[in-house]
């Protein structure tokens, strides 16, 4: 009585605690899926493998969250290369295009290296936990801060000291390792502590084939110890497991075996210090569930101290006479005799009393869910029903078989495959479907999947019953029972014979372009980020290199004259953003320093996820120099066509009034032999206005040839002053009134301010408007109007002279400012002229810092329109005016309206 009140408080506990867990207990609760991907670096039936995987599944078994695994071997124990890691990054880039994951779970090194290298392009921003990783270091994760785990660190030397320690005359310590990520670093390891034992000798064995390793430790002394650390394969390559090895090694020969994983406890080891698979996973797992229910990666620490502990086999003790004394204080022994007479009566009752309360609380929770379990097992039938249809659906041919190699099922596009009835299928073995040649390869190939475990991927042909061959892909895997032990295979097969034939057709092609783009005469060159990427043999040439080599890597702005680069730059950009850019002609340094012009055209294209561009680029430097030769030839031809057509011009505009001049003397000479000068006084002051007007014409032409040569040479200068520019020209304009309204053309001024003072000179500015308007009475008929009009835009002033005349042609617009150019003469009709005028003005207007240009319509009129600054200057000094006589206005007009006749 007294025992049951002393563990009353015990016995309470463990009715709520039953009572609690049978009322939350339910099969048919729904939960939200979480996607758990668990990628191991071994293989399948690898003890230490299956204790992470254990550790993880076992602490993720939580009633609030349903969690889906999924289990990848990568087997790096059997086959380690770079091509190897290559292949199954195309193959999980396939078999996981459509899935998508919330974290990842990463056990051993390889594992670890192979995510963090194809991590982010397999399974874009998933976090990953890794565990069971060596030789740690920080810069293995590239800075990727999606990763977090547990580091799996075996304190090797307190192994080899433990092991002195209960063998002190131990001389020679044989290291057992395999070609795994974890043995190269435990090796390093080793090799590092090799000068703390300056009385123990160390043998390395990697790799070997078993018969050797057994005749090295075979031929080693009575006084060795071996450190186990690898997987070995059998002579046909088939690993061979760690169970059978150790107990082999340890049976036939008498040499103690240490280590520091507990997985290889009880098959034969002594003991060691060691990590154990199951913390390893555990830990991961508890990492894992924490990202699951929201908290960020980098806020969980890499736990780089792992948990450890001495363990030891109680029978390999005995059999090397190892007393429990001499064992570290907490030591772990497996295989230790108990005897239940030794345990206390009172403990005895208690576990009795609790294992009655157990069975009771079962057989009331299994009665609880009867009901519920036999409505599983109907929605499990529908299930199955329902997984039979949807593996018909997949069209990919897939099949399953049993641990002897025949067909126990297979879905309906493997029977489309073969070309026979699925029933006719199961049942049967591969030597009774295909011919013997490939029958033979699939029979080997499943025998040493089902040794193996793991997965298997190769591709391989295969025949249907008419004898049709086709190219495809064997994905298989082996699948175990909850024992481990492998029960059959399961095959997707993908059929790559269309593939196949696009594969040759593209490396036809692809030799077709490869034999284009050498032998075409234009440079092709393609670059990604301006590092080029690809050059043919006549972009060589062009830049003067003779191999690729030098090419290769190297910006194409080493290549491009600098003052290019930006407009290069600019170009690129709008390539990339698929718009389209035409020709454009660029310089490029060639290797020996010598520029050359090319034209380029360019296009952008995606290249393994990255865009590229493509330009081609043709050397024009000769056809450059032949159109700069052109151009000067044929500016040439022009300026001679128009200085011949300018004294031409100059030539009529001398002879005409030198001829009137030269009558009306001939006429004054006449009328004086024949005394008719006084008499006829009307005539004789006709004949002297023709010969003013006409000396007039002489000295505007001079005049305007001087200052055009003087403007040429650069002495003809400016009387700058301060003045009102309005009052300039609304007296300049009221001045020529009359003589227009002569005309019978109106006559209009108009500004909208009445002072504005600039720096300007007023003879200039005179010149400037009378010859506007000298234009405008040539070109207007009567009737027509003439308008002057100001306009002040604050930092500038606007002079308009505008009227109705014949207008300009469109062509002609360009021509009209320029010195050694004309309007055609039907334009000018019976009026005369140099034809510099307009160019003369274009010119006074830019030495006023000003400008001046024509808006007009062919028929209706124009409008010429002059833009100066305004500013003003602080000191009036001395210049020099291009005129040495003073003229008054009236002689001023006279001389600029000599051309125009009445």
């Amino acid at each position: 009585m007294s025992y049951i009140n002393r563990n009353r408080h015990k016995i309470i506990f463990l009715v709520i605690y039953i009572f609690v867990l049978s009322a939350n207990f339910s099969f048919s609760q729904d939960y939200e899926h979480r996607h758990v991907l668990i990628l191991n670096s071994y293989h399948r039936g690898c003890e230490w493998t299956e204790e992470i995987e254990k550790g993880i599944i076992e602490n993720f078994n939580r009633k609030e969250q349903k969690y889906i695994f999924h289990i990848e071997y990568m087997d790096t124990k059997k086959i380690y290369d770079q091509l190897y890691f290559e292949k199954l990054y195309e193959l999980y880039k396939y078999k996981f295009k459509d899935s998508k994951f919330d974290v990842i779970i990463s056990s051993d090194n390889d594992a670890l290296n192979f995510l963090v290298k194809y991590g982010e392009k397999l399974f874009p921003n998933t976090p990953v936990v890794f565990c069971g990783v060596n030789n740690f270091r920080d810069s293995m994760l590239s800075g990727n801060n999606l990763f977090t785990g547990v580091v799996e660190e075996v304190d090797l030397k307190s192994n080899i000291d433990i092991a002195l320690k209960l063998h002190p005359n131990s001389k020679q310590m044989i290291v057992l390792l395999d070609q795994s990520a974890t043995s190269i670093e435990n090796k390093k390891m080793i090799q590092k502590l090799i000068p703390c034992y300056p009385n123990l000798k160390f043998i390395f064995i990697e790799e070997q084939k078993i018969s050797e390793v057994e005749n090295t430790i075979k031929n080693s002394p009575r006084d060795s110890i071996i450190f186990y650390c690898a997987t070995f394969k059998d002579n046909k390559g088939g690993l061979i497991p760690e169970k059978t090895y150790i107990q082999n090694i340890s049976n036939k020969y008498k040499i103690p075996i240490y280590t520091g994983w507990s997985f290889y406890l009880g098959k034969g080891i002594v003991g060691g210090k060691m990590v154990r698979a199951y913390d390893q996973g555990k830990i991961a797992a508890k990492m894992a569930k924490s990202i699951l229910k929201g908290e960020k990666v980098e806020n969980i620490p890499i736990i780089k101290e792992s948990p450890s502990y001495y363990m030891f086999d109680y029978n390999q003790m005995k059999k090397f006479g190892i007393e429990i004394m001499n064992l570290p204080k907490n030591s772990i022994l497996v295989n230790r005799p108990s005897s239940v007479y030794s345990l206390p009566k009172a403990f005895v009752y208690e576990i009795l009393i609790f294992i009655i309360f157990i069975l009771t609380s079962c057989i009331f929770i299994l009665f609880k869910n009867f009901s519920k379990c036999k409505q599983l097992e109907k929605e499990l039938k529908e299930h199955l029903q329902f997984m039979n249809k949807l593996i018909d659906t997949i069209p990919n041919p897939i099949f399953w078989k049993n641990t002897k190699g025949i067909y126990t099922g297979c879905n309906k596009g493997y029977g489309d495959l073969l070309e026979m009835d699925t029933n006719d299928i199961i049942g049967c073995g591969v030597h009774d479907i295909f011919n013997k040649e490939y029958a033979d390869i699939y029979y080997e190939m499943d025998k040493e999947l089902m040794n193996r475990g793991g997965i298997q991927i190769y591709e391989e042909k295969i025949h249907s019953k008419d004898g049709k061959y086709r190219d495809v892909i064997f994905n298989k895997a082996a699948y175990t029972n909850i024992n481990g032990e492998v029960e059959g295979l399961i095959g997707v097969i993908v059929d790559i014979t269309e593939r196949k034939k696009i594969e040759k057709r593209m490396r036809e092609s692809e030799e077709r372009y490869r034999m284009l783009i050498e032998n075409v005469p234009d440079g092709i060159v393609v670059y990604n980020d301006e590092k080029i990427q690809f050059i043919n043999k006549a972009g060589l040439e062009m830049l003067g290199v003779e191999k690729q080599e030098e090419i290769i890597g190297k910006s194409v702005m080493d290549f491009l004259y600098p003052c290019y680069h930006d407009s290069f730059k600019k170009s690129i950009e709008q390539v990339k953003d698929k718009k389209v850019v035409p020709v454009i002609e660029q310089k490029i340094v060639r290797k020996d320093g010598t520029i050359i012009d090319v034209e380029v055209k360019s296009i952008s294209f995606l290249y393994d996820g990255e865009v590229m561009v493509f330009s081609g680029f043709r050397d024009i430097t000769e056809r450059k120099k032949n159109e700069a030769l052109q151009k000067k030839i044929k500016e040439a031809m022009e300026q001679d066509r128009l200085k011949t057509e300018f004294f031409s011009n100059l030539s009529h505009e001398l002879r005409t009034p030198l001829n009137i001049i030269f009558s009306s003397i001939q006429l004054l000479e006449l009328d004086f032999k024949n005394n008719k000068m006084i008499k006829n006084e009307k005539g004789l002051n006709k004949r002297i206005r023709v010969l003013k007007q006409n000396c007039y014409r002489l000295l505007r032409l001079i005049n305007n040839l001087i200052d055009i040569t003087k403007m040429d040479s650069g002495y003809f200068e400016l009387e700058i002053q301060n003045h009102n520019i309005v009052s300039i020209v609304e007296e300049i304009t009221l001045s020529v009134a009359e003589y227009i309204e002569q005309k019978n053309i109106n006559l209009q001024f108009d500004t909208d301010v009445e002072e504005k003072i600039i720096a300007c000179d007023p003879d200039k500015i005179e010149r400037i408007i009378l010859n506007l308007l000298s234009n405008a009475i040539k070109f207007t008929n009567p009737g027509g109007r003439i308008m002057v009009n100001m306009f002040d835009k604050g930092d500038r002033i606007i002079i308009t002279v505008k009227d109705t005349g014949i207008g300009i042609p469109k062509d002609k617009l360009e021509a009209i400012f320029e010195r050694f150019r004309q309007v055609d003469k039907s334009f000018r009709r019976n009026h005369e002229g140099s034809g510099i005028g307009l160019s003369l003005v274009k010119s006074l207007v830019q030495m006023h810092g000003g400008r001046v240009f024509v808006k007009s319509e062919y028929g209706k009129g124009s409008e010429f329109i002059i833009e100066l600054p305004v500013k003003e200057v602080r000191n009036e000094g001395r210049s020099f005016s291009s005129q040495n006589i003073p003229q008054t206005y009236a002689e001023r007009i006279e001389i600029e309206f000599s051309d125009i006749y009445a």
